[in-house]
């Protein structure tokens, strides 16, 4: 399989997709305030620093304990970072606006790759998760007093919409966490 991908593996009869990173020192504000651009030699580096802090031990429970389980992180056949990310709960519940929802199986034939899988992109900013109620969202890392995160609290202002009628096109805004003294955008 080529990188990218989430090979199952077998481990004493049981399947495991892949391990969560490492714990990690960084602190949300070491990662977001260095600068990362796409040619940047470093930009590798600090992308897989990013990464360790969304799967570090203190920050996946800090989000337990907010109601939130992120979704586990693939690693590719050499154990580099990746992008891709899946739901520890597999288990389908009816979603209600305006949560995603999926249907399928929870593996694909060919591969055993799951098949709801969330891109975090390059620059290892987003994470996904799912809620007490099986919900998914996404996690947006934003830095305190940054134009987007006036933006986001604006719209977080406008509340969430009850319907598709009351949808205009723009993704709501659930939440917004204090978090190392930045924000966690929370999104369906």
């Amino acid at each position: 399989m080529a990188s990218g991908g989430c090979a199952a593996q077998q481990n004493n009869n049981s399947s495991t997709l892949c391990d969560p990173p490492p714990e990690c020192s960084d602190t949300l504000d070491s990662v977001l305030r260095t600068p990362l651009f796409l040619h940047d030699p470093e930009f590798y580096e600090l992308s897989c620093r990013r990464v360790a802090w969304w799967g570090s031990n203190r920050v996946r429970l800090w989000l337990l304990e907010k109601g939130y389980t992120l979704y586990q992180r693939c690693s590719s056949d050499d154990g580099d970072y990746e992008a891709w990310m899946y739901p520890v709960n597999t288990e389908r519940k009816e979603s209600m606006f305006p949560f995603a929802s999926h249907e399928g199986p929870e593996l694909s034939a060919d591969f055993r790759v799951p098949i709801l899988l969330g891109d975090t992109g390059p620059r290892g900013n987003i994470a996904y998760a799912q809620t007490t109620q099986g919900q998914h969202v996404a996690f947006k890392a934003v830095l305190d007093g940054s134009e987007e995160l006036r933006i986001l609290k604006y719209l977080h202002n406008q509340g969430v919409p009850l319907s598709m009628d009351d949808f205009h096109h723009v993704i709501p805004v659930l939440d917004i966490l204090p978090c190392e003294g930045h924000w966690l955008a929370v999104m369906p």
